[in-house]
């Protein structure tokens, strides 16, 4: 099973510390972010790992080199548009595709999403972070066998949400935009019985806002 993880976000948010580099390649205790979570999936029986990347691309390439391979836009496709560019360097033999989001840390059993994935039959599984208040993330609504039900925006509290880590059948990129968004354009127009969600309680960071991005500097490292 190859793995995109997607690196071409420009980061806004984070921009008022972390601004000469990609917000992957923000620096946690002396290494980038990217290079932790790189690290963390080639623990699992990952293949090839293609990186998605745009927004100041060469910093990512001259830093990881022929490690990883690469599928560069010119111009932003969205989520949904860089996922297609990567078709190409997916394996034929290969049913399944692993999706990562470059600016987020799950420490899940990545083998353990996989099983789960081919017992539902499912086209898109994703794992779900259990969060204190989802109103920053969508809420993932999922009945008693894991079917994603719905998923909504600016609901306070506590609840599931996306954590950055999807699996995909491969025959679903058809039906991928060559640009556009991967929640709006994909996700939303298959919830309809055969993508899952999967609840995991291990930690989860998303590197977006500088609050969390200072904390994982103390979780990070023990990865």
């Amino acid at each position: 099973m190859n793995c995109i993880i997607l690196c071409g976000g420009l980061g806004l948010r984070l921009r008022s510390v972390v601004s000469n580099v990609p917000k992957v390649m923000a620096p946690i205790n002396g290494k980038p972010f990217l290079e932790y979570l790189i690290n963390y999936i080639r623990k699992f029986d990952v293949g090839e790992i293609i990186l998605s990347v745009g927004y100041k691309a060469n910093t990512i390439k001259n830093y990881f080199g022929s490690s990883v391979l690469y599928a560069e836009e010119s111009t932003p496709l969205g989520t949904a548009g860089a996922i297609f560019l990567c078709k190409n360097f997916l394996k034929v033999e290969s049913s399944e595709f692993l999706l990562i989001n470059g600016d987020t840390f799950f420490a899940i059993d990545i083998e353990e999403l996989l099983k789960r994935h081919r017992e539902t039959n499912a086209n898109i599984s994703l794992a779900l972070a259990r969060v204190k208040d989802t109103q920053r993330y969508a809420r993932v609504l999922i009945d008693k066998n894991n079917k994603i039900i719905r998923i909504e925006r600016g609901l306070e509290g506590a609840g599931l949400i996306t954590g950055g880590i999807f699996i995909f059948k491969k025959e679903m990129l058809e039906f991928f935009p060559e640009k556009g968004s991967l929640e709006e354009d994909v996700i939303a127009k298959f919830i309809n019985g055969t993508t899952y969600g999967f609840p995991f309680n291990d930690y989860f960071v998303d590197i977006g806002i500088e609050k969390d991005y200072r904390e994982c500097m103390t979780y990070l490292p023990k990865y």
